[in-house]
């Protein structure tokens, strides 16, 4: 760690650790915003709480 970054992992050899949030991700992917393009972070926050 010379450049001081470390990794960001959960527990060793558990592959459920981030299951919840790779879920939350695909589901965005797939169903929220499908093709969608957002010029702002603003504009691609708004389209997920609409």
């Amino acid at each position: 760690m010379q450049a001081g970054i470390e990794a960001s992992m959960g527990s060793v050899e558990d592959s459920y650790n981030n299951a919840l949030a790779e879920n939350l991700w695909m589901l965005i992917k797939t169903e929220g915003l499908p093709g969608r393009t957002f010029t702002t972070r603003a504009e691609a926050k708004l389209a997920l709480f609409e």
